[in-house]
C-alpha cells in the first residue's frame, strides 16, 4: 500500500466525521485514536445516529510477519473498535474508512 492510500483513508475518515457533525452528535460521539502499551494503536468510531449504526460488520483480523504487524477490527454494539501494531495505523484506518464509505453521505 502506498502512503497516498493512507492519506486518502484519513481524508475519508475526516469527511465521514464532518458529515455527522450536526451541532449535537459531536458532543456525545466521535472518533478516538489512542496508543496502546504493547505497543500499538487503538481506534474507536462511534456509529450512534449514523447511516452505519445498524450495518453489519465482518470482523477483520490480519497478522503479518512480525509481532508488530497486526490488525484487529470489530463492531461492538454501535462502535467500531480497532487495534493494531505500531506501524499499522494507516492500514487500519484504510480498512475502517472502506467500510464507512459503503453507506456514505460524504
Amino acid at each position: 500500500m502506498k502512503n497516498s492510500d493512507f492519506v486518502v483513508a484519513f481524508e475519508k475518515l475526516q469527511s465521514w466525521y464532518s458529515s455527522n457533525c450536526d451541532g449535537d452528535w459531536e458532543h456525545q460521539f466521535g472518533v478516538q485514536i489512542e496508543t496502546l502499551d504493547n505497543p500499538g494503536w487503538c481506534v474507536t468510531v462511534d456509529l450512534d445516529g449514523t447511516l452505519q449504526e445498524n450495518q453489519p460488520f465482518m470482523e477483520c483480523k490480519e497478522g503479518r510477519l512480525s509481532e508488530s504487524e497486526w490488525i484487529h477490527i470489530r463492531k461492538v454494539g454501535s462502535k467500531i473498535k480497532g487495534s493494531c501494531g505500531p506501524n499499522m495505523l494507516g492500514n487500519m484506518v484504510f480498512e475502517i474508512s472502506k467500510w464507512l464509505e459503503v453507506g456514505k453521505l460524504f
